[in-house]
Protein backbone atom coordinates (compact mmCIF):
# COMPACT_ATOMS: atom_id res chain seq x y z
CA UNK A 1 0.00 0.00 0.00
CA UNK A 2 2.89 2.39 0.71
CA UNK A 3 4.09 1.93 -2.84
CA UNK A 4 0.71 3.20 -4.01
CA UNK A 5 0.83 6.20 -1.67
CA UNK A 6 4.26 7.15 -3.05
CA UNK A 7 3.32 7.10 -6.72
CA UNK A 8 5.00 9.32 -9.29
CA UNK A 9 1.68 10.39 -10.81
CA UNK A 10 -1.13 12.59 -9.51
CA UNK A 11 -4.05 10.17 -9.61
CA UNK A 12 -5.73 7.84 -7.15
CA UNK A 13 -4.38 4.28 -7.14
CA UNK A 14 -6.37 1.05 -6.86
CA UNK A 15 -5.82 -2.41 -5.46
CA UNK A 16 -8.43 -4.91 -6.58
CA UNK A 17 -8.90 -8.06 -4.51
CA UNK A 18 -10.75 -11.07 -5.84
CA UNK A 19 -9.71 -10.82 -9.50
CA UNK A 20 -6.82 -12.92 -10.80
CA UNK A 21 -3.91 -10.99 -12.33
CA UNK A 22 -3.40 -11.58 -16.03
CA UNK A 23 -6.53 -13.62 -16.77
CA UNK A 24 -8.89 -11.23 -14.91
CA UNK A 25 -10.86 -14.25 -13.69
CA UNK A 26 -13.22 -13.24 -10.89
CA UNK A 27 -12.44 -15.45 -7.88
CA UNK A 28 -13.99 -13.31 -5.12
CA UNK A 29 -12.86 -12.62 -1.58
CA UNK A 30 -15.93 -13.78 0.30
CA UNK A 31 -14.22 -16.97 1.52
CA UNK A 32 -11.07 -15.21 2.79
CA UNK A 33 -12.00 -15.03 6.47
CA UNK A 34 -8.39 -14.55 7.65
CA UNK A 35 -6.84 -12.09 5.18
CA UNK A 36 -9.82 -9.96 4.25
CA UNK A 37 -10.03 -6.65 6.10
CA UNK A 38 -12.72 -4.00 6.37
CA UNK A 39 -12.02 -0.25 6.39
CA UNK A 40 -11.82 -0.04 10.19
CA UNK A 41 -9.38 -2.97 10.39
CA UNK A 42 -7.17 -1.39 7.72
CA UNK A 43 -7.27 1.96 9.54
CA UNK A 44 -6.30 0.26 12.81
CA UNK A 45 -3.46 -1.65 11.10
CA UNK A 46 -2.13 1.51 9.44
CA UNK A 47 -2.41 3.40 12.75
CA UNK A 48 -0.12 0.83 14.37
CA UNK A 49 2.53 1.22 11.68
CA UNK A 50 4.60 4.30 12.35
CA UNK A 51 4.37 6.26 9.11
CA UNK A 52 5.89 9.67 8.52
CA UNK A 53 2.66 11.08 7.14
CA UNK A 54 0.15 9.34 9.38
CA UNK A 55 -2.58 7.08 8.05
CA UNK A 56 -2.88 7.46 4.26
CA UNK A 57 -6.30 8.48 2.98
CA UNK A 58 -8.10 5.55 1.38
CA UNK A 59 -11.49 4.07 0.68
CA UNK A 60 -12.59 0.44 0.56
CA UNK A 61 -15.65 -0.71 -1.35
CA UNK A 62 -17.09 -4.13 -2.12
CA UNK A 63 -18.75 -4.87 -5.45
CA UNK A 64 -20.68 -7.94 -6.53
CA UNK A 65 -19.21 -9.25 -9.78
CA UNK A 66 -20.33 -12.51 -11.39
CA UNK A 67 -21.75 -13.75 -8.09
CA UNK A 68 -18.58 -12.95 -6.12
CA UNK A 69 -17.50 -10.17 -3.78
CA UNK A 70 -14.64 -8.05 -5.13
CA UNK A 71 -12.96 -5.51 -2.84
CA UNK A 72 -11.52 -2.33 -4.34
CA UNK A 73 -9.08 -0.40 -2.17
CA UNK A 74 -8.63 3.17 -3.43
CA UNK A 75 -5.51 4.94 -2.22
CA UNK A 76 -6.25 8.63 -2.62
CA UNK A 77 -3.67 10.81 -4.32
CA UNK A 78 -1.69 13.05 -2.01
CA UNK A 79 1.22 15.45 -2.19
CA UNK A 80 2.17 14.37 1.36
CA UNK A 81 4.96 12.20 -0.01
CA UNK A 82 7.27 10.50 0.36
CA UNK A 83 5.82 8.55 3.24
CA UNK A 84 8.15 6.17 5.01
CA UNK A 85 8.44 4.05 8.13
CA UNK A 86 9.53 5.84 11.30
CA UNK A 87 9.87 2.52 13.20
CA UNK A 88 10.80 -0.93 11.90
CA UNK A 89 7.88 -3.10 10.79
CA UNK A 90 7.86 -6.88 10.73
CA UNK A 91 5.39 -8.77 8.56
CA UNK A 92 6.02 -12.45 9.11
CA UNK A 93 9.68 -12.99 8.20
CA UNK A 94 9.90 -9.75 6.23
CA UNK A 95 11.33 -6.75 8.05
CA UNK A 96 10.98 -3.23 6.70
CA UNK A 97 13.37 -0.69 8.16
CA UNK A 98 13.17 2.89 9.37
CA UNK A 99 13.33 5.40 6.53
CA UNK A 100 12.55 2.90 3.79
CA UNK A 101 10.60 4.55 1.00
CA UNK A 102 8.53 2.29 -1.20
CA UNK A 103 7.24 3.55 -4.53
CA UNK A 104 5.43 2.25 -7.58
CA UNK A 105 6.02 3.00 -11.23
CA UNK A 106 3.86 1.25 -13.81
CA UNK A 107 3.63 -2.39 -12.60
CA UNK A 108 6.78 -2.28 -10.48
CA UNK A 109 7.05 -1.85 -6.71
CA UNK A 110 10.22 -1.10 -4.77
CA UNK A 111 11.53 -4.45 -3.44
CA UNK A 112 10.91 -4.95 0.28
CA UNK A 113 14.65 -5.00 1.06
CA UNK A 114 15.41 -1.74 -0.79
CA UNK A 115 14.31 1.87 -0.95
CA UNK A 116 13.11 3.80 -3.99
CA UNK A 117 15.82 4.91 -6.41
CA UNK A 118 17.15 8.49 -6.49
CA UNK A 119 15.06 9.52 -9.50
CA UNK A 120 11.82 8.47 -7.82
CA UNK A 121 12.81 10.12 -4.54
CA UNK A 122 13.60 13.35 -6.36
CA UNK A 123 10.21 13.30 -8.07
CA UNK A 124 8.38 12.52 -4.81
CA UNK A 125 9.97 15.54 -3.12
CA UNK A 126 9.04 17.68 -6.13
CA UNK A 127 5.47 16.38 -5.79
CA UNK A 128 5.48 17.26 -2.08
CA UNK A 129 6.51 20.83 -2.90
CA UNK A 130 4.16 21.11 -5.88
CA UNK A 131 7.10 21.44 -8.28
CA UNK A 132 5.93 18.55 -10.44
CA UNK A 133 3.02 20.65 -11.76
CA UNK A 134 3.23 23.28 -14.47
CA UNK A 135 3.62 26.89 -13.35
CA UNK A 136 0.00 27.55 -14.36
CA UNK A 137 -1.27 24.78 -12.09
CA UNK A 138 0.99 25.88 -9.20
CA UNK A 139 -0.15 29.48 -9.30
CA UNK A 140 -3.38 30.74 -7.77
CA UNK A 141 -2.94 33.93 -9.73
CA UNK A 142 -4.20 33.80 -13.30
CA UNK A 143 -2.06 36.76 -14.38
CA UNK A 144 -2.96 40.01 -16.09
CA UNK A 145 -6.18 40.20 -18.09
Amino acid sequence: MLSFVNTTHSRDAYLIYGVRDGSFEVKGVEKDEVGRKNKQQLTDWLSNISLSGGVPQFDLETFEVKGHSVDVLTILNTNNVPQYLTKPYKDGKKIMGVGQIFSRTNDSNTPINQTADVERLEFLFKKRLGLHESIEKRSDVSGPD
